[in-house]
């Protein structure tokens, strides 16, 4: 399959903003709260690399 670079674009920035909803509204379901709890809350994500051995890296700076 092949996918055109702004359709994955779009495809990560749209799972990092939910990632990032998901984090500041400190929602989880039952089964991760009780780990979630245990852990140190993750650090903004900044930017994302996607490297692959059969085409050209993708790498997402501006996610902010």
């Amino acid at each position: 399959m092949a996918f055109e670079v702004p359709t994955i674009e779009n495809n990560i920035r749209s799972f990092i903003q939910i990632v990032r909803d998901d984090q500041s509204a400190g929602s989880s379901d039952d089964a991760v709260t009780a780990a979630a709890k245990k852990k140190k809350k993750g650090s903004a994500i900044t930017a994302v690399r996607l490297e692959t051995t059969n085409g050209p890296s993708i790498e997402l700076n501006d996610v902010l």
